[in-house]
């Protein structure tokens, strides 16, 4: 069974409904800069009605007031990695399937620098509506538009799940890195920004106990708190282990070597 992980120091998604729904799940939040102009990917709904209006909150800055905000949905990538990754870097394999919704820069941003676009859903293919038919994940291009020059972009998704189909597993990646704890006197020392995540693991694991989730905690950081003097240290290491065995602890290098 293929599980999704998803780290959430980047990008953050939540499960759909159990219903024919078309679910929005954010991917490469944060477009690309040109020209010191910034698109960034503010808010999008989890889900909406396969009639209804899929919505998508966007803050631009430094755009010139002749460009516009440009949104295209395209038909669904084939679902392997590379199709979606393609994606995210603005490369798609289908076809435009939702074209032409065009925002003003001048006149459609609010007193914040953001507009929201919305892309009207039907389960029937009206005229001018984003065609829920099959179950797939579309990729959502936004991009600010000068003409025919693209001045930044970003891509989202747009996923429409197959109600028959069973739930996809998540598990939530809980990353934990410093500089190497060894000191050069041969002592081990972790930072209090460090030692305040752990807590804060320590601290929300244990209440919640239903909650699949994976550590990836550097190794050295581990030894550091066994080896340490402070029995709470140890201590703290021996609740983390307990944490840690509800799912896959990720393996990663103790230390980067030039």
């Amino acid at each position: 069974m293929k599980r999704v992980i998803l780290a959430i120091m980047f990008v953050t998604s939540s499960l759909a409904p159990a219903h024919p729904v078309a679910a929005l799940g954010a991917a490469g939040a944060v477009g690309a800069v040109a020209n010191q102009v910034t698109l960034t990917l503010v808010a999008q709904e989890s889900s909406v009605p396969p009639n209804g209006t899929a919505s998508f909150t966007v803050e631009v800055t430094g755009a010139p007031a002749r460009s516009v905000v440009a949104l295209d949905v395209y038909l669904p990538v084939d679902g392997d990695d590379a199709a979606v990754v393609a994606a995210m870097n603005g490369t798609v394999r289908g076809q435009q399937f939702f074209p032409g919704l065009r925002v003003p820069i001048e006149t459609g941003l609010d007193a914040n620098h953001r507009a929201t676009l919305t892309v009207p859903t039907s389960q029937d293919g009206r005229p001018d509506t984003f065609h829920l038919k099959t179950p797939g994940l579309y990729p959502v291009f936004i991009r600010v538009l000068d003409g025919t020059n693209t001045l930044a972009r970003l891509t989202t998704f747009l996923a429409r799940f197959d109600p028959t189909s069973r739930s996809v597993p998540v598990a939530i990646v809980l990353p934990i890195d410093q500089a190497p704890t060894l000191q050069p006197d041969g002592s081990r020392t972790i930072d209090p920004r460090t030692k305040a995540r752990l807590a804060a693991i320590d601290r929300n694991g244990s209440k919640t106990p239903s909650v699949p989730l994976s550590l990836a905690i550097r190794p050295d950081i581990i030894e550091a708190l066994v080896q340490s003097s402070d029995p709470d240290d140890r201590a703290l290491a021996a609740r983390l282990a307990i944490i840690a065995a509800r799912g896959e602890v990720l393996l990663d290098s103790a230390i980067a070597i030039d």
